[in-house]
């Protein structure tokens, strides 16, 4: 698994990797002169002109968004919460974190001033089956530590809904969610001024083909929803299998 680059206007993809190792969770700096991706332990930062990746931190969570001061928005590992890590020196400063849950999927919104994210907590069932539970909430985007009072609820935390991303407007939550018993994209509009969530959550593309589904992605956040106009690109996974026939011998 390798990062390309592929210019939307001619068509052209160019790989920036090439190495034995899975370099996954990919996201592009806003000003398009930088790619960071993850590589199973470490966060690495690659120039879209072609210059060979760097090493920006080990053992640290995914990246997952960038802000318009070039600074990259990851989530740490299992409780670390989320956080903006500097280029120059790789420091990690703590933004948000809850004490049970993990918060991850951080995505800022067009305008730079606030940051959607979701929180995830495994319950163990009576039977002990571990069952997941996620909730989206929207917070005002700052360099400082963010309290949980000023937290938004997106969703009301009863169903899977993950991986939250802004509208190129603003004005509406994208997200993935299973409340329907499949793996489709649904959506939530919100305020422009406040972010305040506004009428209900409504299904905006229903993916419930089983040779085309979400559910052959194996982890949500490679699904990466990434709205582009009018349009939304997102990963899918593709399901097929044939019948083959033999003929028998005589025993």
């Amino acid at each position: 698994m390798d990062v390309w680059l592929r210019d939307l206007a001619s068509g052209n993809e160019t790989p920036l990797t090439g190495s034995p190792k899975a370099e996954v969770f990919v996201t592009i700096s806003r000003d398009g002169r930088h790619v960071a991706f993850w590589d199973g332990t470490d966060i690495h930062v690659a120039p879209t002109a072609g210059d060979p990746p760097r090493l920006l931190c080990q053992n640290c969570g995914r990246p997952d968004d960038w802000a318009a001061d070039g600074k990259l928005i990851t989530h740490g590992l299992g409780l670390e919460g989320i956080g903006v890590r500097e280029l120059g020196t790789s420091s990690f400063s703590k933004i948000i974190s809850h004490p049970t849950r993990h918060t991850t999927a951080p995505n800022l919104s067009p305008d730079g001033k606030w940051l959607a994210f979701h929180t995830a907590e495994n319950i163990v069932s009576p039977d002990r089956r571990v069952e997941g539970k996620r909730q989206i909430f929207i917070v005002p985007y700052k360099s400082e530590s963010i309290p949980l009072s000023r937290w938004t609820a997106v969703t009301d935390g009863t169903a899977l809904d993950r991986e939250p991303k802004w509208s190129p407007d603003g004005k509406r939550i994208y997200f993935l969610s299973d409340r329907d018993g499949f793996r489709c994209i649904w959506a939530r509009n919100v305020d422009p001024r406040t972010k305040l969530p506004m009428d209900s959550i409504y299904p905006l593309v229903h993916l419930h083909d089983a040779h085309l589904s979400l559910l052959h992605v194996p982890n949500t956040g490679n699904v990466s929803i990434c709205p582009v106009g009018d349009k939304l690109i997102f990963a899918i996974g593709e399901l097929s299998g044939n019948v083959w026939m033999t003929e028998l011998g005589q025993p």
